[in-house]
Order: C-alpha cells, then sequence, then structure tokens
C-alpha cells in the first residue's frame, strides 16, 4: 500500500505542478493584455490631448481683419518680392557664363515639388538659394505655410525683413 499513496501523491503533484503552470500563462496573458490596453489608451489620449489643445480657428491678430483671399495676395506679393516671377528660359540665358557648368548641361530641369519638367517658356521661381521651381507649385508650397525652400530649407525671407502677413 505504501507504494500506491507514493504514487499518487507523485501523479498529484504532476496536477498541481500542470495547474500553476497553467495559471501562471493565464495570469501572464492577462497582464500583457492590461499593458497592451492601457499603451494604447494612453497614446490615443496624448494624441487627443494634443491636438485638441490647438486652437485651428485663431488667427495673427494682426492680420485678423484681413479677408483670406486679400492674405492669400499679400502673402504672394511677399514671394514676389523675394523671388520674382519670369520666364525659364530668360532665367536660363542670366546664369549662363563662360565658366558655368550648366553651360555644359542640356538645361532638362525637372521641378521638385511637382517633378514634372521645367519648359523654356514656363514661368519660374527662383530663390536666394538658386533652386528653381515652377510658379504655381512654390506658391501653392508658400501659400501651405511653407516659409522654406522645399530642397534645402533655407528661409525665404530674413527675420528683419518679415511682415506679418508673410510670416507663417
Amino acid at each position: 500500500m505504501p507504494d500506491w499513496k507514493t504514487e499518487s501523491t507523485s501523479e498529484e503533484d504532476v496536477k498541481n505542478t500542470n495547474n500553476d503552470g497553467l495559471a501562471f500563462q493565464v495570469l501572464l496573458v492577462v497582464c500583457l493584455t492590461v499593458y497592451v490596453v492601457t499603451a494604447i489608451w494612453l497614446l490615443l489620449r496624448s494624441y487627443c490631448l494634443a491636438y485638441s489643445s490647438l486652437a485651428f480657428g485663431t488667427t495673427d491678430p494682426a492680420i485678423a481683419h484681413v479677408p483670406p483671399q486679400d492674405n492669400m495676395e499679400r502673402r504672394l506679393d511677399c514671394l514676389e518680392r523675394v523671388a520674382p516671377t519670369k520666364p525659364f528660359k530668360i532665367w536660363w540665358l542670366s546664369v549662363q557664363t563662360i565658366r558655368s557648368p550648366l553651360k555644359q548641361s542640356d538645361h532638362v530641369f525637372t521641378c521638385s515639388i511637382c517633378l514634372d519638367k521645367v519648359r523654356k517658356k514656363d514661368p519660374i521661381h527662383t530663390l536666394q538659394c538658386h533652386h528653381v521651381f515652377h510658379r504655381e507649385c512654390l506658391e501653392n508650397w508658400f501659400l501651405g505655410f511653407h516659409n522654406q525652400c522645399p530642397m534645402c530649407k533655407k528661409p525665404f525671407f530674413e527675420e528683419l525683413d518679415m511682415s506679418p502677413e508673410c510670416a507663417v
């Protein structure tokens, strides 16, 4: 009889060990699930708080009285002062010099905003950093409140020259 009792005790130990292992696994899965759900909730909450605190309807008090169309025209005037519109062909002739590396190129330029070719008669803007863009492309970029070159990120305006209607 002692042998049977020893065997049954060892079977009970195995069952208890299996139950303990299963309980540990269930506890681990529950803890991980709670952790992941909490992390997702915190991320969503912080995202919502960050974007709900932005005042989308507010504008700069200096230009708040200006209608949106006038505001766009004023901003485009600012861009025109910094980067006057001219036909590509005229710009191309102005940058040609005897030692210019552009002299040897086939002068096929691509607007890095729309990725389309810049043709001879296309109106362009040339920035102070010498990057060339289609007029419409750069104006749309600028009206989207980007005050930097799309290529090199050089600001369009010096801090001292920037008037309120040109500011972001």
